[in-house]
């Protein structure tokens, strides 16, 4: 048996947990992604860990119901470690909890389906090569130069909007 950290890919208050808990007979690799119920619905959800436990008498003993996961969307991982941290920080910075942040970045369960991100080293972070290019002002065909430029190079972009 295992214990399953989850963040639920919904709206959900800032004063609610940031992670859920359930369990599952089976280990998963984290950042996957699953259907979990949360009250009478269902709602996909991004597993942040997965540990095993020594009996099930600690789930039926515990102060709160522990439900089962739901089905697996997808078994491999949809992000990457870098990205779980920039996600964490911008829900820090922005004071918007996890949970709604994911539902703002990531892209429908449909596509979700169908992503599997490597491991990625972290050598390729450290480059100067891959230093990032913040570019402000009104001028949107620089921009538009930039981001051809980029896209032709396999490079990815990120957009971020007061």
């Amino acid at each position: 048996m295992f214990l399953v950290n989850v963040v639920p890919i919904s709206y959900l208050p800032y004063s609610q947990n940031k992670t859920l808990l359930y369990f599952s007979s089976q280990k998963y690799n984290s950042f996957s992604l699953a259907w979990v119920s949360l009250g009478k619905r269902k709602i996909e959800a991004l597993i942040i860990s997965c540990r095993p436990i020594t009996s099930k008498i600690s789930i039926k003993k515990s102060s709160y119901q522990i439900k089962p996961i739901g089905k697996i969307i997808n078994p491999n991982p949809i992000i990457n470690q870098k990205q779980w941290e920039l996600f964490k920080w911008i829900s820090f910075y922005y004071f918007i909890p996890i949970s709604s942040l994911l539902k703002y970045i990531l892209p429908s369960s449909k596509i979700l389906q169908l992503i599997n991100i490597k491991n990625v080293s972290t050598q390729n972070f450290n480059n100067k090569k891959n230093k990032p290019l913040i570019l402000f002002g009104d001028d949107f065909e620089i921009v538009k130069k930039q981001i051809k430029k980029t896209l032709k190079n396999n490079q990815q972009i990120l957009f971020i909007f007061p």
